[in-house]
């Protein structure tokens, strides 16, 4: 069964631009797409919900989901998150 998911105009008029062109991050937008398919994506076709979903995955699973290694799934996801939001040690 294909479910038809909505994506918001900004991941892929604004977001997509941003990542792989400015950033030079092409595996940020894949990991973003994949972390957002599986929270918003699916709890918006299943239940049209604006809830925050939560989703607990390992480096592993996201790499073998996107096709990326796992060294490029940390390096996209230190590229999402950001220096401003990263914990201090």
């Amino acid at each position: 069964m294909s479910l038809t998911v909505p994506i918001d105009h900004y991941i892929l008029d604004t977001l997509m631009r941003d990542l792989t062109r400015h950033d030079k991050r092409p595996s940020a937008y894949l990991v973003y797409l994949h972390l957002w398919r599986e929270t918003y994506g699916r709890a918006t076709a299943a239940t049209n919900s604006a809830e925050k979903p939560i989703y607990a995955v390992s480096l592993q699973r996201i790499a073998f989901a996107t096709g990326l290694s796992k060294s490029s799934v940390q390096h996209a996801l230190r590229c999402l998150i950001g220096p401003e939001t990263r914990a201090s040690t």
